[in-house]
């Protein structure tokens, strides 16, 4: 912020008041997710992230935290594992929570290479998401189809880099054409995309589905809370668009459905 604004400058998945800027937003994936949480009575969470101990140089981490504070699960710094972005580090966090007395019941990884990481030093030691607990990771849209052939399949919330990267070039031209007289933000839309590691129950659709077979990728457009548990309204499958009642879907944990 302390360069002079008439640098042609635009932030690549960043904000900026005094420059050009394309972002991703992601407070609606986030809310989703934290409602599913929220309904799941999930409170002894693990989050994996490659911020600063502190967890302030993180804005999605921020902003991850602060949903679920609001949504009456707060979290601790103390259940925050701050590590390296590598696989590495997704292993050394994964011995942390080996180490830890009481397991979570879900892990949240700030990107997938985390997630990586993690999940196969902790199937080696008998901890298995799915079974013992579930996965949510972030990560990038262009990767869904790995990520839904992952075993087991990982929910995530998809950041559009390719498109962040389009609207960039985008402004990149109006600016040397000189048409933006002030900076212009443009802001992408997230996407929370449930696979296998993360996901409501429903009667019909996610049987007979296991973790050795491809479930359906469901791409969440709406939630609304009822009483006792979190409803989807609309969720579009690799097969077209899927409508729930409130009747054909409930919110459940993996406890209910280990085994």
């Amino acid at each position: 912020e302390k360069l002079p604004n008439t640098l042609p400058l635009i932030l690549f998945n960043g904000t900026s008041r005094n420059f050009c800027s394309v972002s991703c937003q992601t407070e609606d994936s986030i809310r989703q997710a934290a409602q599913i949480i929220s309904a799941k009575n999930y409170h002894n969470i693990v989050i994996l992230s490659g911020a600063q101990p502190d967890c302030s140089e993180d804005d999605t981490l921020n902003q991850l935290m602060i949903i679920l504070h609001q949504q009456g699960i707060p979290i601790s710094l103390q259940q925050c594992f701050s590590t390296e972005n590598s696989y590495q580090g997704g292993a050394i966090a994964a011995r942390r929570i080996l180490n830890l007395s009481e397991k979570p019941e879900l892990v949240i990884t700030m990107n997938t290479t985390l997630a990586f990481g993690a999940i196969p030093l902790l199937a080696r030691n008998d901890f298995i998401f799915t079974q013992q607990a579930e996965l949510l990771s972030f990560g990038r849209m262009e990767d869904r189809n790995h990520l839904s052939n992952y075993i087991p399949s990982i929910s995530f919330i998809g950041i559009p880099m390719s498109l962040i990267a389009e609207d960039c070039f985008t402004l990149a031209l109006r600016l040397a054409r000189g048409e933006l007289k002030a900076a212009e933000h443009v802001r992408c839309q997230s996407n929370l995309m449930l696979n296998a590691s993360f996901t409501f129950d429903t009667r019909s659709l996610l049987h007979p589905f296991s973790l050795y077979k491809i479930p359906p990728v469901y791409h969440v457009k709406s939630i609304t809370r009822y009483a006792g548990g979190v409803f989807i309204l609309s969720a579009y499958t690799a097969f077209g668009v899927s409508h729930f009642s409130k009747e054909d879907v409930r919110c459940v944990s993996h406890k209910e459905t280990s085994g």
